[in-house]
């Protein structure tokens, strides 16, 4: 399948319907082989175009950082086009998406943290889908005190890649390479576990 480019900014539309629910699939452990991930079809009959607003990082910025649109495009060619992202000019406060804000606040009790994701979920017909996310990211996160700009921008895009993961379903990993790694600040490119992850959600048999 053909990946389509990044849809420009624009106000949200409806969703297409999956049950009758607007929304991501939540993570399915079954397993595949080889050969059902390559016969798989989309879960759905048109790719899933989930609406994602992101803050900008300061005030000079009028859009959010470059490190944003790229880990999108990554997620996107990733899923081969089963994903796409409708990006928002402002948020809902009871929209369905994904959301993006930044916080100056530093977890006590998780010095390190650079992000975190909490998913809203529905169950209908005995599957669970996620049908909001906020995504909260650390503006100066500790772990960028002794990072030139080049490698803080490398940081800032291993964080939009894990956490638009999450937003998207995905689990943490056992592979200390994998994006979804829970400490994956230096990996920028999907594993087979990544990958596979990802089909199980947005692909049937």
């Amino acid at each position: 399948m053909q990946v389509p480019p990044i849809q420009p900014w624009s106000f949200n539309t409806p969703l297409p319907l999956t049950n009758g629910l607007p929304q991501r699939k939540v993570e399915s452990k079954t397993a595949l082989t080889p050969a059902d991930l390559e016969n798989s079809v989309l879960c759905w009959q048109e790719p899933l175009s989930i609406p994602i607003f992101c803050d900008p990082l300061d005030e000079t910025q009028t859009h959010p950082p470059d490190a944003f649109e790229k880990a999108l495009l990554a997620w996107q060619n990733a899923s081969k086009g089963a994903v796409q992202f409708k990006r928002l000019t402002q948020e809902t406060a009871d929209g369905d998406g994904i959301f993006i804000t930044w916080s100056d606040e530093t977890n006590p009790q998780r010095p390190y943290e650079v992000g975190r994701t909490v998913n809203q979920t529905q169950v209908k017909d005995g599957h669970e889908f996620i049908y909001r996310s906020e995504l909260v990211l650390q503006r100066n996160p500790r772990i960028n005190q002794h990072l030139d700009v080049d490698a803080q921008g490398l940081q800032l895009y291993a964080t939009f890649l894990h956490e638009i993961g999450h937003a998207l379903g995905m689990e943490h990993t056992q592979d200390p390479h994998s994006v979804m790694f829970h400490r994956s600040l230096q990996n920028h490119q999907f594993t087979t576990e990544d990958l596979t992850q990802l089909h199980r959600l947005y692909y049937s048999k």
